[in-house]
C-alpha cells in the first residue's frame, strides 16, 4: 500500500506528553534514557494530515478514486499510458520484481524506450500494489541519498535525524511525488541511473542527495522550516534580569563545552529557603563581541527524549531518537527548542538527582510518526 502525501508543508503535531513532578532518584548513566515505557506504535493503516488540510483522511479516502488505468502485473508487454495521458508514450524493454516487506504485493520496475533505441530507456517506471489490488504506477525521477539533522536554538548539526537510501517517484494521478526507502530497489535504480545495466539511462533518472534541516519544536515535534538565528538576538532585546529579581543564583555549573560552544546552567531561588532553586535558566558564553547579542539567559522548561519513524509511501519505517531541551524567553513570552546531548545531559541529572532542584521541570517521553517527502520534507502521521 502506497501513501500520498497531501502537501510538503509544516507541521506541528498534537503529542501526549507525560510529565513527571517533583524530584526523582536515576542513577543510570545512559547517554539517552528515560524510565518510562515507550508507547505502542503508529499501525500500519496510517493516514496522513498536513497544516493546508488539518482534518486526518482515511487511506480508504485517499485511494477511492484509483480503480482504472492500470496496468496488470502479468500484463508485462503492455505499453506505459500516463494516467493523465491519452496516448502512448513508450514500450517496456524489460521487467523486474521486488519485494518490500511492508507492501501488499509485488513492485515491478519497467525501464521504456521512447525513441526506438532498445539500448536506452527514457522512462523507468514503477508498478506499485494498492490497498485494493489495483495498482499505482509512477515515474522514477531520481535515486540518492537523504540526511536529515534535527536543529534547535543554536544552529546544532551534531544530531542526525536519520540517513537513508531514497528513491522519488511521480504518480501523475496525484500530482505529488512519493520516497521509496527499499534498499534493493534502489541499488537496481542507482546502477541504471548510472548506466551500469544493460540497458542505458537516457535522462530517465536523474542522482539526487538530499541534506535537509529539520525544528525540533516546543511541542516535540518536527517542522520543516530551522528556527532562526535572529530569535535568540530578539531574546536578548527582551532579555528578563533573573539576579536583579532573585539575587545570585545558588546553582551554577562550570561550563559545558559541546559543538554548539559552551554553556552555563544557573539555578535561583525564589522562596525563603535558601537551600533549593526553583528556576533553572541556561546561557551561551559568547564566543566574540559581535556574539554577545546573541546569547541571552533563557528559563529551560522540559526536556524530552523523542523516539520516532519515519515512513516511506509504502509503509517502510525507519527508527530515530533525538533529545530536546524547551527554552523559554520570558520577558518576551517565547519558546524555542535546543537539540544538545551534553547540555542535555546536564539538566537530566539536575532535575533527578540534585536535592535542592525545585524547578520542576517537565520531562516528556514523546513519540512521532512522519511520512518523507521530497528534498527531505516531513508530515505528521496520525493513527
Amino acid at each position: 500500500m502506497t501513501i500520498r502525501p497531501i502537501s510538503p508543508v509544516s507541521f506541528s503535531g498534537n503529542y501526549n506528553k507525560l510529565a513527571f513532578e517533583g524530584k526523582k532518584q536515576n542513577k543510570e548513566k545512559s547517554t539517552l534514557s528515560f524510565n518510562p515505557a515507550k508507547k505502542l506504535a503508529v499501525p500500519l493503516a496510517a493516514t496522513v494530515i498536513a497544516m493546508s488540510n488539518p482534518q486526518a483522511v482515511s487511506a480508504k479516502e485517499l485511494y477511492s478514486d484509483i480503480n482504472e488505468n492500470y496496468i496488470a502485473m502479468n500484463d508485462t508487454n503492455t505499453k506505459y499510458v500516463s494516467q493523465n495521458k491519452s496516448s502512448n508514450i513508450g514500450t517496456p524493454l524489460t521487467s523486474k520484481l521486488f519485494y518490500p516487506k511492508n507492501s501488499t504485493g509485488t513492485i515491478r520496475v519497467r525501464p521504456f524506450d521512447t525513441d526506438n533505441d532498445p539500448t536506452t530507456a527514457e522512462k523507468l517506471v514503477l508498478d506499485i500494489p494498492s490497498y485494493d489490488g489495483s495498482y499505482d504506477i509512477g515515474e522514477v525521477k531520481s535515486v540518492g541519498s537523504g540526511t536529515l539533522t534535527v536543529t534547535g536554538a543554536y544552529d546544532s548539526r551534531s544530531s542526525k535525524l536519520i540517513q537513508y537510501d531514497q528513491t522519488e517517484v511521480r504518480f501523475d494521478n496525484y500530482d505529488t511525488n512519493s520516497i521509496f526507502f527499499n534498499k534493493e530497489l534502489h541499488d537496481y535504480i542507482l546502477n541504471f541511473a548510472q548506466n551500469k545495466t544493460n540497458i542505458k539511462n537516457n535522462g530517465a533518472v536523474k542522482i539526487k542527495n538530499v541534506e535537509k534541516d529539520l525544528r525540533g519544536t516546543e511541542s516535540f515535534g518536527l517542522q520543516n522550516v530551522p528556527i532562526p538565528h535572529s530569535w535568540l538576538k530578539k531574546a536578548s532585546e527582551h532579555q528578563f534580569d533573573y539576579i536583579a529579581h532573585y539575587g545570585f543564583p545558588v546553582v551554577n555549573t562550570p561550563p559545558i563545552k559541546t559543538d554548539n560552544g559552551e554553556f552555563i546552567i544557573r539555578g535561583y531561588n525564589t522562596d525563603s529557603n535558601k537551600d533549593t532553586f526553583e528556576v533553572l535558566t541556561i546561557y551561551k558564553v559568547a564566543d566574540s563581541e559581535a556574539d554577545i547579542p546573541y546569547c541571552p539567559e533563557l528559563e529551560i522548561k522540559g526536556i524530552g527524549l523523542i523516539n520516532g519513524q519515519l515512513y516511506d509511501g509504502a509503509l517502510e519505517k525507519k527508527d530515530f531518537q533525538y533529545p530536546l531541551v524547551n527554552l523559554y524567553c520570558r520577558g518576551w513570552d517565547s519558546t524555542v527548542s535546543m537539540v544538545d546531548i551534553p547540555v542535555w545531559n546536564v539538566v537530566k541529572q539536575i532535575h533527578f538527582n540534585e536535592p535542592g532542584n525545585n524547578a520542576n521541570l517537565k520531562v516528556y517521553t514523546d513519540e512521532v510518526k512522519n511520512i518523507i517527502l521530497p528534498d527531505g520534507m516531513v508530515s505528521g502521521v496520525i493513527e
